[in-house]
């Protein structure tokens, strides 16, 4: 005789009961000291390293990266993110009592405490390009500050999002902290449907504004982290073995799947034949050959390549001069200008542009052309024309002499303007924005003029108002000394109506 067992099915992934349960737990989270969530920080770093060759497979399989840079892009800089948490959010995230100094005579006797509390549900929308550090650091920070997480991760990891969900739960991360959605496209437009507070979205700016359009109608705020086309300035100075090598990493870090991959070159006129040159011995040393993880890049580059050379660019890598075949290959043009099409559009692939320029003011004005603005660097040896410089570029960073990995910072804040998108995700700024401040105010003696209604005693109240506006801000010393005893005698009339 046989038997059924009726088993009672699981709940959807943002169903009601999902979600009540959720509310409940960041209730619980946030409540506790924050040495105990911190402890949970400091387990998910202590657990990584016996995760390593976990992390390699999956990304290996995911998206091809190899073992070194697995370590060195994903690995370490979660470790270091984790820590940074550990050491300083408790600083970050203290109350802070305003300064008597900064009270107003208006406000005398007041005392104001600014606090800050969690967002409540944190909605986090992967990428799939660094889908460890990326997703990570999102996820920590959220959680430090007292935060529940909705993770869905990309569709194009899910290897990697399988053995990111299987550290989080080894660290004692449980569902009802990070809750993992499939890694699967429909996923995103439900997160952005569902009861949550805050949603933080990495990816290309066109699906960017369609989530901020629809968040915005539910007035939820965001963080949205798009599309780069980033500067590199090569002044005339410059280290020109330094530059070159700096422009090659810059274009093939992650083979060239990177939001702050240099893109747009600008280097003097007298220097460009010098450059191609350098780049094309870098390309012939260090070859490289990684299939995209979307191939659709290898039609858009080839579109826009073709257009650059019709309006009179030229490969200089290869060096054959022609376009290669493969996806994945380094591809450098030179004479590009700033007005042409691959100037304007994100890419996600090897690629890079030479751009030559004659005066300085022309290089800068081609920079600024460009509507995205995540990250610009400079190569020069004379540092303080770096920073007279770095304050006309419109950018969320500025390297000198260096490009891209300042991003994996734990300490500094990172983020985009224009179309490359706002607000923070890493840093100290980046754990407030997983909060909203909250203000006590309080007042230690009973005067309350604003109390005082409308009537006999208004005349009296006014002149007190009056007199203390310009006994604080007139100009001279003599009309603040007069309006002091004219302060003074308002306040004995006004104490005997």
């Amino acid at each position: 005789m046989s038997t059924t067992m009726e088993v009672a099915a699981k709940p959807a992934p943002l169903s009601a009961a999902v979600m009540h349960r959720l509310r409940e737990r960041q209730t619980q989270w946030a409540k506790l000291p924050m040495r105990d969530r911190l402890q949970v920080i400091r387990q998910l770093r202590t657990t990584l390293p016996a995760m390593e060759a976990a992390f390699v497979e999956a990304l290996d399989a995911d998206i091809h990266k190899p073992r070194g840079e697995t370590i060195a892009a994903e690995l370490l800089p979660t470790a270091a993110a984790c820590q940074f948490l550990e050491k300083r959010a408790k600083g970050i995230l203290k109350d802070r009592t305003v300064s008597f100094f900064d009270v107003p005579n208006l406000f005398a006797g007041e005392r104001d405490i600014i606090t800050r509390r969690p967002r409540g549900i944190v909605g986090i929308i992967g990428t799939w390009n660094y889908p460890l550090f990326l997703n990570a650091v999102q996820i920590v920070q959220a959680l430090a500050a007292g935060n529940v997480v909705i993770w869905k991760p990309s569709e194009i990891g899910p290897r990697t999002a399988q053995v990111t969900t299987q550290w989080l739960r080894q660290a004692g991360v449980t569902d009802d902290l990070v809750h993992v959605l499939p890694a699967e496209r429909e996923w995103g437009p439900k997160l952005a449907e569902a009861d949550i507070d805050y949603v933080v979205f990495t990816g290309h700016d066109t699906t960017g504004r369609k989530l901020a359009a629809r968040l915005g109608e539910r007035l939820i705020p965001s963080t949205m982290e798009l599309s780069g086309h980033d500067a590199c300035l090569v002044l005339a100075d410059a280290d020109l073995d330094l530059a070159a090598r700096g422009i090659y990493f810059g274009t093939t870090v992650n083979s060239g799947q990177t939001c702050v991959s240099s893109r747009r070159i600008f280097v003097p006129r007298q220097h460009l034949k010098t450059m191609e040159e350098k780049l094309q011995a870098l390309a012939a040393k260090f070859p490289l050959q990684r299939a995209l993880a979307m191939p659709s890049q290898k039609e858009i580059i080839a579109k826009l390549a073709d257009a650059a050379s019709a309006e009179g660019a030229k490969v200089v890598v290869p060096a054959s001069g022609q376009l290669p075949e493969a996806n994945g290959v380094p591809i450098i043009l030179s004479e590009v200008r700033p007005q042409m099409s691959i100037c304007k559009e994100a890419l996600f692939a090897p690629v890079s542009m030479l751009i030559p320029y004659e005066e300085l003011s022309e290089a800068i004005a081609g920079i600024k052309a460009s509507d995205y603005g995540l990250a610009f660097s400079i190569f020069t040896e004379n540092h303080q024309q770096a920073r007279e410089l770095i304050p006309q570029i419109p950018c969320g960073l500025a390297t000198i002499n260096d490009v891209v990995v300042a991003v994996g910072h734990p300490a500094t804040p990172f983020g985009g303007v224009g179309r490359s998108g706002w607000g923070i995700t890493q840093g100290p700024e980046g754990l407030l924005e997983m909060t909203t401040p909250q203000v006590v105010s309080y007042r230690l003696i009973k005067w309350r003029p604003h109390f005082e209604p409308m009537g006999s005693t208004a005349a009296t109240n006014d002149e007190v108002l009056s007199k203390m506006l310009k006994w604080e801000h007139s100009p001279t010393w003599w009309e603040r000394t007069k309006s002091f005893f004219g302060l003074l005698g308002a306040f004995r009339r006004a104490g005997k109506q």
